[in-house]
């Protein structure tokens, strides 16, 4: 079998395990839902890193990620490795697993703005600024 079909195969049937569907996976890892679909069915070459988005994206390390297309053939109902949170769980422990993806985003983008925050009063209490241009007010012209 052909090498991207397998590793497609393997993406779709973790996914499905994690409970993802194309779509939020796709906005999980920063991807559009219709390139999910053709790594899944084989159908693009992918790059190393998109396969490093994908497997984080699915909470498995790369190489496992790798280990079990090894063993997988299209259609194989093996059992998921254990390093594949199930979300599909009743009770609280389901809810936080679905919620994990997004609180984990949330938590980037506040510190993206922390270390923004913290650029901006550097910078206005005096800092060093090479490379910076700011530029000066207009003057109105008095009539």
């Amino acid at each position: 079998m052909d090498l991207f079909v397998r590793f497609g195969a393997t993406v779709r049937r973790l996914r499905m395990h994690a409970g993802y569907s194309q779509e939020s996976l796709a906005d999980l890892v920063g991807m559009h839902r219709n390139y999910i679909g053709t790594v899944e069915r084989g159908e693009t070459n992918i790059s190393l890193e998109n396969m490093h988005r994908i497997a984080r994206g699915l909470r498995i390390s790369l190489s496992a990620l790798f280990a079990e297309m090894e063993g997988t053939d299209a259609g194989d109902d093996r059992p998921v490795p254990t390093s594949v949170p199930t979300t599909r769980s009743s009770g609280t422990d389901g809810r936080a697993a679905l919620l994990r993806p997004a609180l984990d985003r949330v938590a980037e983008a506040r510190q993206a703005l922390e270390d923004a925050v913290h650029q901006l009063q550097y910078f206005d209490a005096g800092g060093d600024d090479a490379g910076v241009t700011r530029s000066r007010p207009r003057r109105r012209k008095s009539r």
